[in-house]
């Protein structure tokens, strides 16, 4: 069972709920419950690009345990979320009625003291696909080839995703550079079978 990022934990916007603003590279967060399990990891390769390229199957010791509560909907690839960090050593020596109020309360302790901003958000694929939808989720795409049709080259990497209000937008970056891609099919279909981003003609959207 691998994990993929779902969020990166942009600022702390309430210290005494540890609520925090998120962004999010496609639409796993708003996806989840409400309620749910996850891992956080500190940024190692700046803000834009999550640790491990966005996945892992399994946990680095470095990965922290938490409980994320959503607050409110994900719109526009930005929402809100309260951390707490979970205890394991407390689940170890109370028993299943005493864990939820005494662990509870720890755990909220430990979250108003602690910093949770500039770190990413793993879930579980398991967790994040509970339905036997085929739906393609947009940080799948993090994998993909992307093929340039125009010259036949497959020199590009997936880097991000954002939205607007019309449509997303692919950051990519090909040959050194970093351009954005409308997720329309007049400038890039996606080929699931083949795991691949086909672009019309990426060079035409080089703005240099």
């Amino acid at each position: 069972m691998g994990y993929l990022s779902v969020a990166r934990i942009k600022k702390c916007i309430h210290t005494g709920r540890s609520l925090y603003q998120v962004t999010c590279p496609g639409d796993g967060l708003s996806s989840l419950p409400t309620r749910f399990h996850g891992f956080l990891l500190p940024e190692s390769q700046g803000p834009d690009r999550p640790p491990y390229d966005g996945h892992f199957e399994r946990v680095p010791d470095e990965a922290l345990n938490v409980e994320i509560q959503k607050i409110g909907s994900v719109e526009k690839g930005t929402g809100r979320v309260a951390i707490f960090p979970v205890s394991s050593s407390m689940a170890s020596v109370t028993g299943p009625a005493e864990e939820s109020g005494i662990a509870r309360k720890a755990n909220q302790a430990a979250a108003i003291e602690a910093d949770f901003s500039r770190r990413w958000l793993f879930v579980s694929q398991q967790e994040i696909r509970q339905s036997d939808s085929d739906e393609i989720f947009l940080f799948d795409l993090m994998g993909y080839v992307c093929l340039d049709e125009a010259s036949g080259e497959t020199e590009g990497t997936l880097r991000g995703y954002s939205e607007t209000g019309a449509h997303g937008i692919l950051e990519v970056e090909w040959k050194g550079k970093m351009i954005l891609v409308p997720l329309i099919d007049e400038h890039v279909v996606l080929d699931a079978e083949s795991r691949t981003l086909r672009f019309k003609d990426i060079g035409a959207l080089d703005p240099q």
